[in-house]
């Protein structure tokens, strides 16, 4: 994963990346309400937008928030996107319900804790499933209502443990795609909870 910042992204803030265009590849059009957590550059927003969402955008990073924002206003997208700051689903009442919510989760396991806010873009914890795994324990214990899920993650943290999660909570799942980055392969998983 590239820490370099990328044309048009300022330092500090997670540039779109094979993760992030693998995730693209993956979303699809809808109506409703989408949850992007992590939102970076602000290029899953935007997409998720173009294709008909209303759309809430968090990041933990505030220049995150700040460079979505941009993006979004320059793209001329800047109503059908709310944007917040905070860390991962906190910000949110328990029970809310979400039509959709992507993630693509930082997945570089370390041993070391992160040095700074923007770290966090990256550093996955020491399995590189801390996020992930908080995510679906949030989502169980709030009991909050997400109908479909799509999440990225690298292949060395898991896939399989992450839907087996799921499933345990009611969702099919499956492989939707797949790359391999510098590190190793990357996947995005689509979950859905049967109507």
């Amino acid at each position: 994963m590239s820490s370099e910042p990328r044309e048009g992204v300022d330092g500090g803030v997670y540039p779109p990346s094979e993760d992030t265009f693998l995730l693209l590849d993956c979303l699809e059009e809808g109506e409703g309400l989408a949850l992007e957590l992590g939102c970076g550059s602000g290029v899953v927003a935007l997409q998720l937008a173009k294709h008909g969402w209303w759309v809430v955008a968090t990041d933990i990073n505030e220049e995150a928030v700040r460079e979505t924002r941009k993006l979004l206003e320059r793209e001329g997208m800047g109503r059908r996107v709310s944007l917040v700051v905070g860390d991962l689903l906190s910000p949110f009442r328990d029970g809310v319900g979400f039509d959709l919510l992507v993630f693509n989760a930082p997945y570089v396991s370390h041993d070391e804790p992160p040095a700074s806010t923007s770290d966090l873009a990256w550093h996955g914890g020491k399995t590189g499933r801390r996020w992930i795994d908080r995510l679906i324990d949030d989502i169980s214990t709030r009991g909050l209502r997400v109908k479909k899920i799509f999440l990225v993650q690298s292949a060395a943290s898991e896939p399989s443990e992450t839907r087996r999660k799921l499933h345990s909570m009611g969702y099919d799942t499956r492989i939707v795609g797949s790359k391999s980055d510098f590190f190793d392969e990357i996947v995005a998983i689509k979950a859905t909870r049967p109507v």
